[in-house]
C-alpha cells in the first residue's frame, strides 16, 4: 500500500498502513481509531473507511471493494458518481462545496468536513 495524503485547508491526513498523522499539529493517531466518511443528505450515506486495511471491504483504498472501486455508486473514486464528481454538491472533490462528507472516527468524534485532493 502506498501513502495516501488527503489534504483539506491547511491540514493533511496521511494514511499509511494503519497510522494516521496530522501534518498541521504532528499528532499521531494509531489504528485504534478508524476514520469513516459519511455524506449525502444528513450525512446518512456511508462512503467508506479512510485508514482501514487496504484489503478491507470498507476501505476506500480497496479498488475491488464497494467503497474503493471507481465503478461503485457511492465511491469517492467514481468520477461520475455523487461522491467522486468534482461538480457534485456532496463530493469532497468539489472545492466550492460546503456539504462534502464528514470524517467520523470510530471513537464517535467528528474529525472534519473535508474538501480534499490526493497528492
Amino acid at each position: 500500500m502506498g501513502i495516501n495524503v488527503l489534504v483539506w485547508n491547511s491540514l493533511a491526513l496521511i494514511v499509511n498502513d494503519g497510522k494516521t498523522n496530522s501534518l498541521a499539529s504532528t499528532v499521531t493517531v494509531t489504528a485504534t481509531v478508524s476514520f469513516h466518511l459519511y455524506g449525502g443528505n444528513n450525512y446518512s450515506t456511508y462512503i467508506g473507511c479512510l485508514n482501514c486495511n487496504q484489503y478491507s471491504s470498507e476501505s476506500v483504498c480497496n479498488a475491488y471493494g464497494d467503497h474503493g472501486s471507481s465503478y461503485a455508486v457511492n465511491s469517492i473514486w467514481n468520477e461520475y458518481g455523487t461522491y467522486g464528481s468534482q461538480y457534485n454538491l456532496y463530493s469532497p472533490w468539489n472545492p466550492y462545496s460546503i456539504s462534502g462528507p464528514k470524517i467520523i472516527g470510530s471513537d464517535s468524534m467528528f474529525w472534519c468536513n473535508p474538501a480534499f485532493t490526493i497528492i
